[in-house]
This record gives C-alpha cells, structure tokens and sequence, in this order.
C-alpha cells in the first residue's frame, strides 16, 4: 500500500511514499515541503495484483506567520512601547518549550526582512501559555519603529508579519488652556 502526493504546479510529478499502518489507521509524514503551496493526495492499494485509487483530496500548507501573531503595541511613551503576541506554534512542535521569542524592532520596515541586519535591534521575549510579552526601551521620540516577533526552534526562525508605532513627543504631554489672573 503507498500514498501518493503531487505538489500543484510541480513539474516533478508524483512522489510516493510508504504510510505506517496502525490497526485501520494509516499514516504517513511528508517533509520538506513548500511552504504556502497546495498539494493533492491519494491512497492506492494493491489487492491480489490489480491498484485501487482513493479519491484525490488536497491541503495547503501554512506560513510560519501563521502560528505567530502580533498585537498593537501599548504603554508607548516617549522612549517605551510594551508589545504583546499570542503563538500557536505548540500545533506543529508538541515539545515547544525549547523555542525561544524575541521581538525585532528598528527603524525602517526593511530592517526586519533582512537575515542580518546591524541596524536592527532584538530583545528576548517573554512566553506564558501562549502570551508573548516585551518591553522595548530606550526608542527615540517621535519616531516610528517597525516590530516583528520571531520565533526560533533549532536554529530555524519564523517570523511574525510586521507592525508599527510610533514614539510620542514632549509635545503630547503638554497640556494647554486658557490663561487666568
């Protein structure tokens, strides 16, 4: 018995691959693959000689952004902003514990879609349940910082969509009114 799969618009074909059988169970894991694509599957099965085919279904595969989400960031100051994020990436990885969180942030949006950047900055995240929190200090005034969380599980990184703030000025917390006698 063999399952096959076939990426949409592969031009390599079919791929057949051996599932494990567990009682009436099968099951079978494919590595490797693409991420966002679509791919059609089917069981065949060989009984006394002649190949039987299931029907073709599919599935999509998923970013990583899609375990990672970022909310907008609060308790921004002049030089502060906390952010906050869930995961969900305890889906994909059952022993998710060893996965590290940091926030990247910087200046330009380009910072951040770099492998390796000096101008950006990163700070370790803090992770409970699957709350995301951290505490960025030290920004500039009036300023608007780009943000990202970034998860990383043997040094592979995924990567959260990018979001922005920006930074109030000293002209926020002036307060102005009449002038009384």
């Amino acid at each position: 018995m063999c399952k096959e799969y076939l990426e949409k618009n592969n031009s390599s074909g079919i791929k057949t691959v051996s599932p494990t059988l567990n009682g009436t169970d099968l099951t079978v894991s494919l590595n490797n693959l693409t991420e966002e694509s679509t791919y059609f599957y089917s069981l065949q099965a060989s009984i006394d000689g002649a190949y039987v085919n299931s029907e073709i279904k599919t599935f999509k595969t998923k970013l990583p952004s899609d375990y990672l989400f970022m909310d907008d960031a609060i308790n921004i100051t002049l030089n502060t902003a906390d952010i906050n994020g869930t995961t969900n990436l305890s889906e994909i990885f059952p022993n998710s514990s060893d996965i590290e969180y940091y926030i990247y942030y910087a200046t330009s949006e380009s910072y951040l879609t770099s492998t390796s950047n000096s101008n950006r900055k990163s700070i370790k995240a803090v992770k409970d349940g699957n709350k995301i929190t951290a505490s960025i200090n030290n920004l500039t005034s009036k300023q608007t910082y780009y943000y990202r969380l970034v998860a990383c599980k043997d040094n592979k990184y995924m990567y959260s969509k990018i979001k922005n703030f920006t930074t109030k000025s000293a002209s926020d917390y002036i307060m102005t009114g009449e002038a009384k006698n």
